[in-house]
């Protein structure tokens, strides 16, 4: 059963709606419907009420001032969702109704390059995946999102789109998957640049199929034959191909724009059998000057932690797994953060800090100044950057070979993979290895394993001390020989020394790079004079004393 209300000027009645100039309200309440076909026997929509507030319908155009859409189920064999609400403010949209035939509305294809909302609000999301078969009950899902939301959605930009209250379980209920989110948001999405961007890449898509020589990627054909065979997916042929957009007509901000403004995240935990991996949050955000290009790019300090199930040490409490127990009982934690800056005037990206740490083991500080970014964004297209990302696609899924590679095979390779920032380069640089006491627990482990003279592995303070500065020094060893093999490349063995200095005594390895000219990204492939041409030097300092 299906209830019409009209509220408002109706220019001819007898006329379907596709052809009108209507003003006023719409509302529509329990809406039922149920395709025809022997397939479709088990699918149907229900819909408590639709309410179209300051409508404006001229030619099948829509304009809105508000929408709301109340108590939705639609239903299939094996799926049910349910959604408790719809709310849009401020709705625009191009072909929303169609002529078919006379005194008959049909929906029509809405263009959503033409879509403009104020506000668009989706409350109380469930979505039940039941598959009706036992071979398929590794894809059932149950999902619930208390609220998405999106903020002054135009044709170029989202200003806002947000999801909270996100919990799902995810497979058979023996073994499921748990994940909760309880906030996620970006600002300022450059609608125009990810459509292109994305269209770029499927354009790409076919070239990553099976080989005929039967070596193929990880790309599902499925999914290869449903990209391609979508109009807008379809690579055109070079008789008729629209040129591909530049970096700089998509992205208004500058070389430090990737198509959002910003990005939050708060409390994500994904539980797989005991496995816990968390995201405590992420905060990341820009600054721009008056001309409107970004000139910082930050992200605050955000944790990701992995804890283990406590089943996994106590079921075998004399097997290998427990020995790591002292070592990672309490979890693994990776501390993220960066901040880079712009100067549009000198074309210098800097990044002064960018920070990977795993707390209570070890951290790398890494800074960088580079320059020639504006001629890399001013000339490259997106369809040259979605080849760049899918070719260290392809490299990385390339089968390995039972040969040892060889250095000439792989030049040309990365010189290839670089090719397109030949106008990047580096201007200085400086890393940072530092010791938060890691080196020393994985040392200890092996030293735990190492028996006394007496068979035991019990030992004092101080010998146990001894042992694992022993140990230290054997990893050492290796390494200062590998260095001290006058064949290898400079580079390789003034490293070689610096890292076998730290695994001894710990405290900070440093390496700078202080070129004399300034080094394209290219040429850092090549090993031959590198440690010159980069200015580099390395040096350890020790250990602060307690």
């Amino acid at each position: 059963m299906v209830s019409w209300m009209f509220d408002g000027n109706v220019a001819d009645a007898s006329n379907n709606l596709s052809h009108l100039d209507f003003q006023g309200d719409i509302r529509i309440s329990k809406v039922v419907t149920q395709p025809t076909g022997p397939k479709s026997a088990a699918f149907g929509v229900n819909i408590g009420e639709v309410n179209l507030l300051g409508v404006h319908l001229s030619q099948g155009d829509l304009k809105a001032s508000s929408l709301a859409v109340i108590n939705v189920e639609i239903e299939d064999a094996d799926l049910l969702v349910r959604i408790g609400k719809i709310y849009v403010t401020e709705l625009k949209n191009k072909n929303w109704l169609i002529h078919k035939k006379p005194h008959h509305i049909q929906m029509g294809d809405p263009e959503y390059n033409d879509l403009n909302m104020g506000s668009l609000v989706i409350g109380e999301l469930n979505v039940d995946v039941k598959p009706q078969t036992t071979k398929d009950q590794d894809r059932k899902l149950f999902a619930s999102v208390d609220r998405i939301e999106a903020a002054n959605w135009t044709d170029k930009n989202i200003g806002q789109f947000g999801i909270s209250g996100l919990k799902a379980k995810i497979g058979s209920f023996d073994k499921p998957i748990d994940v909760s989110l309880e906030s996620f948001s970006m600002r300022d999405i450059n609608l125009p640049y990810f459509s292109s961007f994305g269209e770029a890449i499927a354009n790409e898509l076919p070239n990553m199929a099976p080989k005929s020589n039967g070596l193929s990627t990880h790309l599902d054909q499925a999914e290869l034959h449903l990209l391609s065979s979508t109009p807008k997916a379809v690579a055109p042929s070079a008789s008729t191909a629209a040129p591909s957009q530049r970096l700089k007509d998509l992205l208004p901000g500058g070389p430090l724009d990737v198509g959002i403004s910003g990005m939050s995240l708060s409390n994500l935990a994904v539980d797989v059998t005991g496995f816990k991996f968390t995201i405590d949050k992420i905060n990341s955000k820009q600054g721009r000057n008056s001309a409107g290009i970004i000139t910082s790019s930050q992200l605050d300090p955000m944790t990701m932690k992995l804890t283990f199930p406590e089943a996994m040490f106590l079921n075998e409490p004399n097997g290998p797994t427990a020995l790591f127990m002292p070592l990672i009982a309490d979890g693994i934690e990776l501390v993220l953060n960066y901040n880079a800056t712009y100067e549009p005037t000198t074309d210098v990206m800097s990044v002064s800090q960018a920070g990977y740490e795993f707390k209570g083991w070890a951290r790398i500080n890494l800074a960088l100044a580079l320059d020639g970014l504006s001629h890399y964004f001013q000339e490259q297209t997106v369809q040259t950057a979605a080849q760049t990302m899918l070719a260290a696609l392809r490299s990385s899924q390339a089968p390995q070979s039972d040969t040892k590679p060889n250095n000439t095979d792989v030049l040309p390779m990365l010189k290839s993979a670089l090719a397109p920032f030949q106008s990047i380069r580096l201007l200085n640089g400086r890393l940072e290895l530092i010791d938060q006491g890691g080196i020393d627990k994985v040392a200890g482990l092996f030293a735990a394993m190492i028996p006394t003279a007496e068979g035991t592995t019990s030992r004092t303070i101080e010998k146990n001390t001894r042992v694992i500065k022993q140990v230290r020094q054997s990893w050492a060893i290796p390494l200062h020989e590998r260095a001290d093999q006058k064949d290898r490349p400079e580079v390789e063995r003034i490293f070689m020394h610096a890292l076998a200095r730290w695994l001894e005594v710990g405290g900070v390895m440093t390496a700078v790079l202080q070129p004399p000219e300034p080094v394209t990204l290219p040429s850092l492939v090549e090993p031959y004079d590198l440690t010159k041409r980069l200015g580099m030097t390395f040096t350890n300092q020790l250990p602060a004393k307690n």
